[in-house]
């Protein structure tokens, strides 16, 4: 009787093994993931999103056009009547926000994920300072008689690449790319042949190009928006 027993516990483990691959699903590069907040960076490469909207209370203030989102840093769980704060990210209306943990903010900064997969792409816009000359001009001669440096702030736009394989964070350029690609060689040659010229402009088509040549695995969405 003992065998049969071993024999039935293994086909359970077998159909389960088998349901689970099948609640698996390829994170394409506009992927709608589990709407909820992330608390980890393994939350969201595992679409597992800890808590529910509807069991946060918090005010978020949403940017579809700049994909970037903005709360008054407080998340707070009604039913455990717990504060979160510094969360990973979360994701809204099936769109995954990072946390950008920025300093000198009032509000927590959030920016969506333009792309989803196995290097998944976002930006975002940072006030930063620099000094810059300002010169007072005579009128009449029309040249300067006193110049002086003030410190100015000006709107930065910051591209970033995430590796989902472990979560590294990397400014979207030539070369932190290429090192994340090795294992495409064909994609290597192809951007290292480029002209200079070029680059810069094929270089978002190309991310696209090797996310679509290695696709990852993940948690199929339960509810799809």
């Amino acid at each position: 009787m003992k065998p049969a027993i071993n024999i039935l516990v293994l086909f359970f483990l077998f159909v389960g093994n088998i349901l689970f691959a099948q609640e698996q699903e390829v994170m394409t590069k506009n992927y709608l993931f589990e709407d909820g907040l992330y608390l980890s960076f393994e939350d969201f490469k595992n679409n597992q999103p800890v808590y529910k909207w509807e069991e946060v209370k918090v005010n978020i203030f949403q940017n579809p056009l700049t994909f970037t989102a903005k709360s008054d840093q407080i998340f707070y769980i009604e039913e455990q009547d717990k504060k979160l704060e510094n969360i990973w990210g979360f994701s809204l209306d099936g769109i995954p926000y990072i946390n950008l943990n920025l300093e000198n903010e009032v509000l927590e900064q959030f920016a969506g994920m333009r792309v989803r997969g196995k290097i998944c792409y976002y930006t975002y816009e940072e006030e930063q300072p620099r000094t810059a000359a300002i010169s007072a001009y005579n009128p009449y001669t029309r040249k300067p008689f006193r110049t002086s440096e003030v410190s100015i702030k000006e709107r930065v736009k910051h591209e970033m690449m995430l590796r989902l394989e472990d979560g590294m964070i990397e400014t979207f350029k030539v070369e932190n790319f290429k090192h994340w690609i090795k294992d495409d060689l064909q994609l290597t040659a192809t951007l290292t042949d480029l002209p200079k010229e070029e680059v810069a402009e094929k270089l978002f088509k190309c991310l696209l190009i090797y996310n679509d040549r290695n696709e990852v695995m993940v948690n199929k969405t339960q509810a799809k928006n």
